[in-house]
């Protein structure tokens, strides 16, 4: 998970997990001066045929589910609903460096 910025490097939030059925959870935390705007970034190789750079989808989460506080509520969580990784999207580019 990052947090985008328009004139600085992205600052890098935290990491994930994904279990064998491809759930996967995210956490993190920055200091920042201005809002922070947190993405997630999915790097992988489906339906890509022989490209040597991976897939990149990037997730952007929604305002309403970024806490500003230390301790954020447990009920606080963004479900990104099922994501196919094999169909195309707008969000999507390439990126051989991450």
């Amino acid at each position: 998970m990052y947090d985008h910025d328009i004139f600085t490097a992205d600052d890098f939030m935290g990491n994930g997990t994904t279990n064998s059925q491809g759930q996967f959870s995210f956490g993190g935390t920055t200091n920042e001066f201005f809002e922070i705007e947190p993405r997630i970034h999915i790097y992988h190789d489906c339906n890509d045929g022989i490209n040597t750079c991976q897939r990149k989808l990037t997730i952007v989460i929604p305002k309403k589910y970024i806490s500003y506080s230390s301790t954020p509520s447990q009920y606080l969580v963004y479900d990104t609903g099922i994501i196919e990784l094999t169909n195309i999207s707008d969000e999507e580019s390439h990126d051989c460096i991450h």
